[in-house]
């Protein structure tokens, strides 16, 4: 029978909780992240969640389906490009909350406004299309023994036309997402107006009001 100082015995019945304390704090991470994206998809409400996914999507998928035609020298491939990647921007500075998404639904009405004209030289060569689009005008071409030897198209693009219209009638729920920001952060206390500090004011709204960028104090 072991000895009770025999230290195989202790280590037999000894218990370490440095694993579960991980899982813990794993599990804490996890769920403040949800609670993170809850709050922003309730904040931009859904119709704006999806148009910011919808150009982080077609940006990406412009981007990658274009990138062998422009490292051949194709124009309108490079300028897609150019324009995939403002998309991307546009996307990523709305969800991420500055100003209260006001900057980034800004940035994705002229994303699709620069999406509006529709000029092309060769099939399929709209130079402001992102992953697809619609032409609403007019287009030529010459076919010579079966081969189109001259293309040209210009118009609207339709699809430009929506995405603008979508972020331009999403604007009133982005204010109400400032507003409630800005209802949060006064509801927390007086803050000074001076150079100090006020007796017993609560500063802890102070850096969020300065997030809020020249429309906090708007209404």
């Amino acid at each position: 029978m072991a000895s009770r100082g025999n230290p195989a015995s202790r280590v037999a019945v000894t218990h370490p909780t440095g694993s579960n304390d991980d899982d813990d704090q794993d599990v804490t991470v996890r769920e403040a992240r949800i609670m993170d994206i809850t709050k922003r998809l309730d904040d931009m409400g859904r119709s704006t969640a999806v148009l910011g996914a919808w150009t982080a999507i077609a940006s990406a998928a412009s981007i990658v389906m274009n990138a062998g035609d422009a490292i051949a020298g194709e124009g309108y491939a490079i300028t897609r490009i150019l324009l995939g990647l403002f998309g991307l921007a546009a996307a990523a500075l709305l969800w991420s909350g500055r100003n209260f998404g006001r900057d980034g639904l800004h940035a994705i009405i002229a994303w699709g406004a620069l999406q509006i004209p529709y000029f092309a030289q060769v099939e399929d060569g709209n130079c402001t299309k992102q992953l697809f689009d619609i032409l609403l005008g007019v287009s030529s071409q010459t076919t010579v023994n079966g081969n189109v030897t001259d293309f040209s198209a210009v118009g609207i693009n339709g699809v430009g036309v929506v995405v603008a219209i979508w972020g331009y009638s999403r604007r009133e729920r982005i204010d109400l997402w400032r507003r409630r920001g800005v209802e949060a952060a006064t509801a927390r206390g007086p803050i000074s107006s001076g150079s100090g500090n006020e007796e017993g004011a609560d500063t802890s709204a102070r850096p969020f009001l300065a997030r809020c960028g020249p429309y906090a104090f708007t209404t």
